[in-house]
């Protein structure tokens, strides 16, 4: 790595809560050995493929953005999309079989600091805290899949719509073009179900849409619109009879 490729590297090393237990001597020491490497990748171009064999490595992304799949059938689902400072390929390293469960695409032109598994097994069997670190992040991830488990085993259409937009906009503010016969895929529903469940989710306050542009304003109704829905149906009803 150049000086000036070091320099973009200590930055966002310093700024990863999953390294903050290293001193600064152990990250530089990481930045140092042969096998960390910066590897760069053109948009559209895969990082690695679901399935994928070789060795298994740590990834801090430094600059881009990149989509994380999973195959379904004959189609790919998105799981997430990471943007420079996040970190990913943490599960892979320890398991006995190494093959990939998920496949990584760089959507922009994108950084990435790899760092090959036996620097992070070293790292884990001499610092305690930074094992400890570890273990909370994948804990995170654990969390992560139960939710993104949840998006497509919801009972209604806008349940699992609501879920689904939760896992990809999860600040709450987050806003994202997303198209409709992408999400219907994605979600294996029709159109017609897809825009009833979009139309749920406006209506109580879930999410904003203008277009293809879609903003998360209230994750928990996002997370039960059915019960608001039904509520706001209920409500109308009781109002005509009585008019």
């Amino acid at each position: 790595m150049t000086e000036q490729q070091l320099s973009v590297a200590r930055k966002a090393l310093c700024g990863c809560p999953l390294f903050e237990a290293l001193g600064a001597q152990e990250k530089e020491a990481l930045l140092l050995r042969g096998d960390t490497a910066l590897c760069s990748y053109m948009r559209g171009e895969s990082i690695f493929s679901a399935g994928q064999t070789e060795k298994s490595c740590l990834y801090l992304l430094l600059q881009g953005r990149v989509q994380i799949f999973r195959q379904k059938a004959e189609q790919s689902v998105l799981l997430n999309e990471l943007s420079a400072g996040a970190v990913f390929g943490a599960a892979s390293l320890f398991c006995e079989a190494h093959p990939y469960p998920t496949g990584v695409v760089a959507r922009q032109e994108t950084t990435l600091l790899c760092i090959c598994g036996a620097a992070i097994e070293t790292l884990v069997r001499e610092n305690g805290a930074f094992a400890l670190s570890y273990v909370r992040f994948l804990s995170g991830r654990i969390r992560f899949l139960n939710d993104r488990i949840a998006a497509f085993t919801a009972g209604s259409a806008a349940q699992r719509l609501g879920a689904y937009l939760c896992m990809l906009l999860p600040d709450g503010t987050k806003s994202a073009s997303l198209s409709c016969s992408r999400l219907a895929k994605q979600l294996d529903m029709g159109r017609a179900s897809l825009y009833r469940a979009l139309d749920s989710l406006a209506a109580c306050g879930a999410i904003e849409r203008n277009g293809k542009q879609i903003r998360l304003l209230d994750p928990a109704k996002c997370m039960d619109p059915p019960r608001e829905a039904e509520s706001q149906k209920k409500t109308a009803k009781e109002t005509k009879r009585e008019g």
